[in-house]
């Protein structure tokens, strides 16, 4: 978060040496601005037009930096004043801009180590003396303004995101397996022997020509194949509900109200 910071000074030595401090921690010259007390009077009769508009145009930027272009409340009215009265009275301004909580953090100490005054203590010794600058929140008679109460509300809602899943393929493997089977099988059986013999009318018969034929008979493997069910994934989705419990931060503002004494000083 970008905001802006100011450290007052009694010297103009003081507020150099709080420019070279925060220069040397690493802050550019861009983000510091030294404002004078000859800035905020610019009413010496020995200054120049030139130099009276370069002077009011540095108070300018001073109060902007500080309060922001749109400043037109009693607040910042009491502060503008405290701070006009801090530089006629010679005082030096330091506005350091910074981005983040940590720069701003180091540069509110670089400020306050190198001696920023706190004007607010300053202008209730201001107005023990006799001073009378613009008191905050001071409104004319007749006049109001509204402060206004404002708070946050936590909105809770849902939307569907995705959590991952599954998907579910077949895939063909092919197995080894080994079954054993009895193959059969006829050879011819021949068988020759030698006889000396007178041949008999039966073998006188048989003297001639012919033939015998014996077909010899094999078996072989013959292979098939089946297919069997052995199971079934079914693939389906379920919606579950769970609570849970969120947990964050609202912020609020609200208004409230303290008696302030006639001598300035508040009531408890």
């Amino acid at each position: 978060m970008n905001s802006v910071l100011v450290g007052m000074f009694d010297t103009e030595a003081d507020a150099r040496a709080a420019h070279g401090r925060l220069m040397a921690a690493g802050f550019t010259a861009g983000a510091l601005e030294l404002t004078g007390a000859a800035t905020a009077t610019a009413t010496a009769t020995t200054a120049t037009t030139a130099t009276t508009s370069h002077q009011e145009g540095a108070i300018s930027r001073f109060f902007e930096n500080l309060f922001g272009a749109d400043d037109d409340d009693g607040d910042v009215d009491h502060h503008r004043s405290t701070y006009t009265e801090a530089f006629r009275r010679g005082s030096y301004g330091l506005t350091v801009r910074t981005t983040g909580e940590a720069e701003a953090s180091e540069a509110e100490q670089i400020l306050n180590a190198a001696g920023a005054v706190d004007v607010d203590e300053r202008s209730e010794a201001w107005r023990k003396e006799g001073w009378t600058g613009a008191t905050a929140g001071a409104l004319e008679t007749g006049a109001t303004q509204k402060l206004q109460e404002v708070k946050e509300e936590l909105q809770v809602g849902k939307r569907a995101v995705a959590r991952g899943g599954v998907r579910v393929f077949t895939r063909v493997t092919e197995v080894p397996v080994e079954e054993s089977v009895t193959l059969r099988e006829e050879h011819a059986d021949i068988k020759r022997t030698v006889v000396d013999r007178v041949a008999s009318a039966a073998d006188l018969a048989a003297f001639e020509e012919g033939s015998i034929e014996v077909r010899e008979m094999g078996e072989e493997a013959v292979v098939g194949k089946t297919a069997r069910v052995t199971g079934e994934v079914e693939v389906g989705k379920t919606a579950t509900e769970r609570e849970e419990t969120i947990r964050d931060t609202v912020r609020q503002t609200r208004v409230e109200v303290e008696k302030i004494a006639a001598d300035g000083g508040k009531r408890g």
